[in-house]
Parts: structure tokens; C-alpha cells; sequence
């Protein structure tokens, strides 16, 4: 962990809130490729968390998805210089309804804990790494985006 005073003045630099939509259009870009079956229409990532999404259609082909929202947890984001770029980390929850992809039938809420890496280098961020981690703790210091758009 960086020193404060060294990770404050990273983040004038660059934008957390940036790294946080840049992860916001990710994760509604896969759930989107989740429900269309198209793992091209994942974007802002790298080829490898695009691949690594793509590999978990397989596990979700039975359902659709409704993203409802996403929980950034502000107590884990870190902020680093790594070879001429920043990388963001930080936890996030996930929020999503699933359907039966067959029937439209409303199965269940789903939460998904991840630990996310976001770079920014030469003027964009992309998530560049994703670990599923439903056993973190998320903290009370939150900064929730809610999906409005509805699946159907």
C-alpha cells in the first residue's frame, strides 16, 4: 500500500470516478454479451478479461440477466503508478436478477464480489483484471450506481 499523500496525488492526476465508469461500462457490456451470447460485445477490457468473461457464458447459459446495481466499495480503492500508467484496484458488488433464458421466468437475485483492477494509461482506462471473491466483506463506505435500463 502507497503512502496517502503519494496515492492523493495519483488520483489528480487521473480519476477514480473515471476508473469506476470504465468498470460500469465493462460489466454492463458483459452482461449484455452474456445475454446476446456474444462475447465480442465486451469492451473496456483487455483481450485476456475478455476471454476470461467469455469463459464464464458456459456457466450462465441457462439465464438472462438484469443488471439492478453495482456496490464500489471506497474503502479498498487503491491507486499506484505502474510503468507509465495508474492502476486503480478497488472491490465491487454486483447486483443482477436472473431469468430463465427460455421462459423469461424470474429466477433469483444474483451478487457477485470481484476484485477489479482498472489501468489508465495514454488517455483510457480498462479493467485489466478481474478475481471473483464472494468472501470479501464489503464496507458500509459505498458509492452504489443503479442500473436503470430493464432487460425486456
Amino acid at each position: 500500500t502507497m503512502p496517502e499523500s503519494t496515492t492523493r496525488s495519483i488520483m489528480v492526476e487521473t480519476s477514480k470516478d473515471e476508473a469506476y465508469a470504465s468498470f460500469n461500462r465493462f460489466y454492463k457490456s458483459y452482461i449484455y454479451a452474456i445475454n446476446a451470447y456474444n462475447g465480442s460485445y465486451i469492451t473496456d477490457c483487455t483481450p485476456q478479461v475478455r476471454s476470461d468473461m467469455v469463459e464464464r457464458f458456459e456457466i450462465n447459459k441457462k439465464s438472462l440477466f438484469d443488471l439492478k446495481s453495482i456496490d464500489f466499495d471506497e474503502s479498498t480503492v487503491n491507486a499506484r503508478e505502474v510503468g507509465g500508467g495508474v492502476e486503480y484496484t478497488f472491490f465491487v458488488n454486483c447486483k443482477t436478477m436472473l431469468y430463465n433464458r427460455v421462459t423469461y421466468e424470474q429466477k433469483s437475485l444474483n451478487y457477485s464480489c470481484w476484485q477489479v483492477t482498472v489501468r489508465y494509461e495514454n488517455g483510457t482506462y480498462q479493467v485489466t483484471e478481474m478475481i471473483r471473491d464472494n468472501d470479501h466483506i464489503m464496507s458500509a463506505n459505498l458509492h452504489t450506481v443503479y442500473d436503470s435500463e430493464e432487460l425486456f
